[in-house]
């Protein structure tokens, strides 16, 4: 039966904001709901024990730059990751913000800026210093930090504090499987005719110095 965890009476005093994303941490004990509308961003942390669901516990999450809202968030069991974006005076910026696990310590491991969007500028040169938006984060217990970033392919978060491409295929859609062990990129190979353009690759995600990669299958 259904079950439920954030009632309407949880939200009333949230300045009418609502849910617009979910993250359930690997094992399933935690979910973290978050509301990306602007600002205030908020997040409601929800721990499963033996006796149910635990009371909602609401978190304000400060802002890097104005209008910023969430792009993609995921939870590990000890740490929280937020893709966000903000705009002021047609500049636009991109965010990779990482949280302690109640969401209330922040640290910004990357930023980028999109030139302004009023400037004379082609459009070809309105985009973000790597060259593409980031779509969806994700990462694994020991900290490898995965980024989906469309045409631009899968990007890895080192140790060096630098964002590191694949960059020979896109990817739309990333998903970890085997543990955290792998990682599966969902892209669109344009050299074939639509609708048979999507495809699925697997990379490992840990102990490499790069990414071996296994065509899974496709579609």
């Amino acid at each position: 039966s259904w079950v439920s965890l954030l009632p309407d009476e949880d939200l009333k005093f949230a300045n009418e904001k609502g849910i617009d994303a979910l993250s359930l941490t690997p094992y399933g004990d935690r979910l973290i709901a978050y509301d990306n509308l602007m600002l205030p961003l908020y997040a409601w942390i929800m721990d499963r024990s033996e006796q149910g669901w635990s009371k909602p516990k609401r978190i304000e999450i400060e802002p890097e730059y104005t209008y910023e809202h969430i792009v993609s968030a995921y939870a590990t069991d000890d740490l929280v990751y937020l893709i966000t974006r903000g705009v002021n005076h047609g500049k636009s910026m991109q965010f990779l913000r990482r949280f302690d696990r109640n969401a209330e310590k922040s640290e910004l491991l990357l930023s980028e800026t999109k030139k302004d969007i009023y400037s004379e500028s082609s459009e070809n040169e309105a985009m973000f210093e790597s060259g593409q938006e980031w779509s969806q984060v994700m990462a694994t217990e020991a900290g490898t930090v995965l980024i989906a970033a469309g045409d631009h392919g899968l990007g890895r978060y080192n140790v060096n504090s630098e964002l590191v491409y694949l960059g020979d295929q896109s990817a739309n859609y990333i998903a970890l499987i085997d543990q955290g062990v792998s990682v599966a990129v969902a892209f669109q190979n344009r050299e074939k005719a639509s609708p048979f353009r999507w495809e699925i690759d697997v990379y490992l995600t840990e102990g490499q110095s790069e990414f071996p990669r296994m065509r899974l299958s496709s579609i």
